[in-house]
């Protein structure tokens, strides 16, 4: 599939875009406070990369996501868990203590699968290095 252009979302408490920048390449970019439709938009998002066939690496801007809602935990661990064998590499950029805290914890259950950023520099050279072997 060819890359998609940036679609923007927004609910009650957050915001995001996200979008396909080359094959099997999923980027999302979120503001606010997660809720369990901000997370739905966001399975729906890699399963359509994911149904084209091969690994997906994953990039999530979450630097602005300030919290999330306690019911978001489980469901979204248990759907990474599901879709692990889909995902080549996740990775997210974070700033929020809370949100750190609470993907490292997703992170030992996932069996160590996310690469989390606190500095963007090095989450904007992975992603531009990947986007760039892709397009």
């Amino acid at each position: 599939m060819l890359p998609s252009p940036p679609v923007r979302l927004q609910g009650k408490r957050w915001e995001m875009h996200i979008h396909q920048p080359a094959p099997r390449m999923f980027y999302s970019r979120c503001s606010g406070r997660f809720d369990l439709e901000a997370v739905g938009h966001l399975m729906r998002g890699f399963e359509r990369v994911a149904a084209e066939g091969g690994l997906v690496d994953t990039f999530h801007d979450w630097a602005d996501v300030e919290s999330y809602d306690a019911e978001v935990r489980v469901p979204y661990t248990d759907w990474a868990w599901a879709h692990r064998q889909q995902v080549a590499s996740l990775h997210i950029l974070v700033r929020s203590r809370l949100l750190a805290m609470g993907i490292s914890v997703a992170n030992m259950g996932l069996g160590g699968m996310i690469t989390s950023y606190t500095d963007r520099a090095p989450f904007e050279t992975v992603r531009r290095r990947l986007e760039q072997t892709r397009g």
